[in-house]
């Protein structure tokens, strides 16, 4: 079994050697770093297979890459583990599965279990804004439609019509409401949900950006807080028990005690 795949993989690095060839000069003007980047895809391409001993999964990892030999070959070069070379190692530590193009695939197999996750997570923002509506008055829920109608079909477009690409939906799943999060930016933005797919793919790969995703992460834990902050009336009733005393009843009033004449 792993003597046909290391085949396909040798298959696969013949067609990418030969279509960086033929495509060298096709770009215009060819320069010395080009022909030397092609001269370390062939020493490359001979390493694999004619020297390298290839350890269960490397193939298949490999495999996974539109272009395998650009792949190994950055590999090689971003390589902490020298003088050894240990092909999955390397592309986890150089998070080469979001770097690089996977094959149709091998991104449909990564990509449908983080969508699922997703997926669950969306169901359960929903049910929860649901719930806090539900303890709204008339006019409270008329003044905030336009948020209500936002929601709802940020909820319909994400998990229906999306085209989630390798990494997006891991990045939303670093949000604890991702349903609240497309929502608001999309009323940023001025812009129904569904009309433009340009502008949802730009607002989850805004994620990827440490600091905006720190500030997200931060305004979610605030609101998260002040939904817990207890109550003025708790408030007071905490603070009574503290003193030893309690509060006044309702209908009932305190009155001084008198002293015996």
């Amino acid at each position: 079994m792993e003597i046909s795949v290391k085949q396909q993989l040798f298959e696969r690095l013949d067609r990418s050697l030969v279509w960086d060839a033929a495509t060298l000069g096709q770009t215009g003007s060819i320069n010395v770093d080009a022909v030397y980047g092609l001269e370390r895809l062939i020493e490359r391409h001979r390493y694999l297979k004619n020297e390298h001993s290839f350890a269960p999964g490397e193939a298949e990892a490999l495999l996974c890459f539109q272009q395998p030999l650009t792949v190994a070959q950055i590999c090689w070069n971003e390589n902490k583990f020298a003088p050894s070379y240990p092909i999955c190692k390397i592309l986890d530590d150089i998070n080469a599965y979001e770097r690089f193009d996977l094959t149709p695939e091998e991104r449909r197999r990564r990509v449908e279990p983080q969508v699922r996750r997703l997926q669950e997570r969306l169901n359960q923002n929903l049910a929860d804004y649901i719930a806090a509506l539900m303890e709204k008055s008339k006019p409270e829920l008329i003044e905030c439609c336009k948020d209500i109608a936002a929601v709802q079909e940020a909820y319909s477009y994400m998990t229906e019509s999306f085209n989630y690409t390798y990494g997006e939906a891991n990045l939303l799943l670093q949000l604890s409401n991702p349903l609240e999060y497309i929502a608001s930016q999309c009323l940023l933005e001025s812009d129904l949900v569904g009309k433009n797919g340009a502008t949802l793919e730009e607002i989850v790969l805004n994620l990827q950006e440490t600091k905006f995703l720190r500030s997200v992460q931060k305004a979610e834990a605030d609101v998260s807080a002040r939904s817990k902050k207890p109550s003025i009336r708790e408030q007071i009733q905490k603070a009574s028990q503290k003193i030893g005393c309690r509060p006044p009843q309702k209908g009932t009033s305190q009155q001084k005690d008198t002293p015996n004449l």
